[in-house]
C-alpha cells in the first residue's frame, strides 16, 4: 500500500466535501448534478435540530425503553450494553419500541450492540456465546469465521439489532497491547485481514451493518483509550505494513468498488505521523485525509464512544461531538450528554463554526446506510450453538504436553476465577472426574453454607478413587436462630493434579500440572506446566472444547495466531 498522505491540504476550509474523490471538478459536477439520494431528500425535510439529532447514537441507563429519548431528540439511534439487557425477551421489546417511534421516518433506527464474542458479549444466554475473535485466527478458516459471524449477527437481528460493532481489525502485539488482546484475530496483519473480511461478509449476510474497528489500529498501543489518549509513535510506513493492512483489505473487499466495508469506527488514538496530539476520531487529517482521501473510503464513519477519556480530556463535554463532525465523522457515538451534544451542534452551525452542508452530508449518509440494509435472516437466541462449538474446538491450541490422548486422570483440583472454576467443575464431574475441593477454606472465610456429600456418597467416592479420600469434620457458621454448633462431613480429595484456569484477570498462576489460557495466551509463555492449552475465551463452547481435549476425546488442532515469547511451540 502506498499512501499519498494529505498532511497539509486536508486541513483546508470547513466546507470541503470529505466524501468527494480527489480531482473532482465543480464544473462537471454542476453540469451533470447527480440525482439526490434517499438520505439527501430525507435530510432536506428535517429541521436543523432534527439533523443534529440524527447523527447521534446514544447510550442509556437501565433496562427501560429509551424510545422517549429517541423521539424527543430525534436521535439516529441507540447502543445497548450489558446493563441494558435483562433478558432476550426484554431487549427484543426495547428494540421493537425504538423501531416503533421512528417508523414514520421511513428508515430504520441505528440500533447497535457490541457483540464481538469472548469478553465483549453484551447479550448473554440464551443467546449463543461465541469465542473471542482470536479463536478465529487460531482456527484460521475464513469460511468458518464467516459462518460464525453470520450466525451471531442473525441472532442479534432476531432481537431487533441492526448494527453490530464488529469485527475488530486491530493487529495485536500480545501482552503489550493494553486494550485489545483476544478481541483481535492475531498478530499477523495478513491473517487478521483475511478474518476481518470474512467476518464483515458474514455480518452483512445476516442483514446487519458491521462496523469495522478501531481505525487506524489500537492493537500495538500500551495505553487504553477508555482511560487516556494512546499515542501511536510509529512512522506511517510501519503502519502501512501492519496496522492499516486489515482496514485496507476490508475497505477493498466489497462488490461495489472501493467502498468495501460499509462502516468504519475511528478510535481515540493520536497518530503522531499524521496529526500530532489529536485523536483520530476528531482529526480531519486522519478521518478525511487518511481514511477517506488516501484509502478511498466512502462509507459511514462512526466515532468510538465520545464519553471515553481518550477524547474527553482534549475535547470535554459536547465539544468532541462538534469536532468529530468537523473532522468528517458521520455518526457520533455515545456523547456524554446527547441533548447537550445536539444543542452544541445546532449552536456551532448557527455560529458558522460548523458548515451546515457537513451536517447534512453526515445525516444523509447515515440515513442512506440504514435505509439500504439488506433483509438478511433473523435467528432465534441460541441457534448458533453448533457453529460456536465448531469454532471453539478448531481453535484450542496445545503449546506444551502430548498432542493427543487423555491428559487428565480421574481426579483433579481446579483453581481460577470462581465462575470459570464452577463451570469447569460441572463439565468434568459430568464426565466422571472427581473434583477436589477444600471446603474448610470457605468456612474460615465466613461462609454460611458448606456443600457436602452424604455419607453414602463419601463411601462410594472413597472406593472409586482407591482410598485417596478423607472425611473431615468442620464447624460451620450458622444463622443466629440456630443456637447450637453444626458439624458437617466434607469430602476432600488428596493429591489431585491441579488445573489452573487463567482468564481475563491475567497474571501468572502458581505451579500447576495443567494451565489453560481462557483469554490472552501470553501467560503460557511464563509458566512451566506439563500441559498448556490456549482456548482464547471462557465462553461455554470454549470450556467444553478444553474438557474434550483434556479427557482425550479430541485433539487440539489450533495454531497460535501471534508470537508468545517463551512458548514451546505454536500448536500441534
Amino acid at each position: 500500500m502506498a499512501l499519498s498522505l494529505c498532511l497539509t491540504g486536508c486541513s483546508g476550509g470547513a466546507d470541503d466535501d470529505p466524501g468527494s474523490a480527489p480531482g473532482d471538478g465543480t464544473a462537471s459536477a454542476t453540469a451533470n448534478p447527480p440525482e439526490p439520494t434517499f438520505g439527501e431528500q430525507a435530510v432536506r425535510r428535517m429541521t436543523l435540530r432534527q439533523q443534529a439529532g440524527q447523527v447521534i447514537v446514544a447510550s442509556w441507563a437501565g433496562t427501560a425503553s429509551p424510545a422517549p429519548l429517541v423521539r424527543r431528540l430525534h436521535l439516529g439511534g441507540v447502543i445497548a450494553f450489558s446493563d441494558n439487557v435483562e433478558s432476550t425477551d426484554q431487549i427484543r421489546r426495547v428494540n421493537r419500541d425504538v423501531r416503533r417511534v421512528v417508523a414514520r421516518r421511513g428508515w430504520p433506527a441505528f440500533v447497535g450492540v457490541d457483540q464481538e464474542g469472548g469478553l465483549v458479549d453484551r447479550v448473554g444466554a440464551p443467546s449463543t456465546g461465541f469465542p473471542a475473535f482470536m479463536a478465529a485466527g487460531a482456527a484460521d478458516d475464513p469460511a468458518l469465521t464467516r459462518k460464525a459471524a453470520r450466525a451471531s449477527a442473525a441472532e442479534m437481528r432476531g432481537l431487533g439489532f441492526d448494527v453490530v460493532f464488529a469485527p475488530v481489525a486491530d493487529v495485536t502485539v500480545g501482552d503489550g497491547d493494553a486494550a485489545i488482546g483476544s478481541r483481535s484475530a492475531g498478530g499477523d496483519p495478513q491473517q487478521v485481514a483475511r478474518h476481518v473480511v470474512a467476518a464483515t461478509e458474514g455480518i452483512e449476510a445476516a442483514g446487519v451493518l458491521p462496523v469495522v474497528k478501531h481505525f487506524p489500529g489500537h492493537g500495538s498501543l500500551g495505553a487504553d483509550s477508555h482511560a487516556e489518549l494512546p499515542v501511536q509513535r510509529r512512522p506511517l510506513r510501519a503502519l502501512e505494513r501492519r496496522d492499516l493492512v486489515p482496514f485496507e483489505a476490508a475497505l477493498a473487499a466489497g462488490k461495489d468498488g472501493p467502498v468495501g466495508a460499509p462502516a468504519v469506527l475511528t478510535g481515540h488514538i493520536a497518530v503522531r505521523a499524521v496529526d500530532r496530539g489529536v485523536p483520530a476520531s476528531i482529526s480531519r487529517k486522519v478521518t478525511t485525509g487518511l481514511l477517506r482521501r488516501d484509502l478511498g473510503f466512502r462509507g459511514l464513519v462512526v466515532t468510538d464512544a465520545l464519553d471515553m477519556q481518550g477524547v474527553q480530556r482534549l475535547a470535554p463535554g459536547p465539544r468532541a461531538a462538534v469536532r468529530a463532525l468537523r473532522a468528517g465523522a458521520d455518526v457520533l457515538l455515545m456523547p456524554p450528554d446527547p441533548q447537550a451534544a445536539r444543542d452544541a451542534i445546532v449552536r456551532a452551525v448557527r455560529q458558522d463554526d460548523l458548515p451546515r452542508a457537513r451536517l447534512r452530508e453526515a445525516a444523509a449518509r447515515m440515513v442512506d446506510t440504514m435505509h439500504g440494509l439488506g433483509r438478511g435472516s433473523a435467528a432465534a437466541p441460541g441457534s448458533g450453538g453448533r457453529v460456536a462449538d465448531t469454532l471453539a474446538r478448531r481453535a484450542v491450541t496445545s503449546l506444551a504436553g502430548p498432542c493427543e490422548g487423555r491428559l487428565l486422570g480421574d481426579r483433579v483440583r481446579v483453581v481460577g476465577a470462581a465462575d470459570d472454576v464452577a463451570a469447569f467443575d460441572a463439565l468434568v464431574e459430568a464426565r466422571g472426574v472427581t473434583v477436589a475441593r477444600d471446603y474448610t477454606k470457605r468456612v474460615r472465610a465466613g461462609s454460611r453454607l458448606v456443600v457436602v456429600g452424604t455419607r453414602t456418597k463419601v463411601t462410594k467416592e472413597r472406593k472409586r478413587v482407591k482410598g485417596k479420600v478423607k472425611v473431615v469434620k468442620v464447624r460451620t457458621q450458622v444463622p443466629v436462630r440456630e443456637r447450637r454448633p453444626v458439624f458437617k462431613q466434607v469430602l476432600v480429595v488428596a493429591d489431585a493434579p491441579t488445573v489452573a484456569l487463567v482468564g481475563s484477570g491475567g497474571g501468572t498462576p502458581g505451579a500447576a500440572d495443567v494451565t489453560v489460557a481462557l483469554d490472552r495466551p501470553g501467560v503460557l509463555g511464563r509458566v512451566s506446566s506439563r500441559v498448556e492449552l490456549a482456548a482464547y475465551s471462557d465462553q461455554p463452547a470454549s470450556l467444553r472444547a478444553v474438557v474434550d481435549v483434556l479427557l482425550g476425546d479430541r485433539s487440539a488442532p489450533g495454531r497460535l495466531p501471534l508470537e508468545v515469547p517463551g512458548a514451546e511451540r505454536r500448536g500441534c
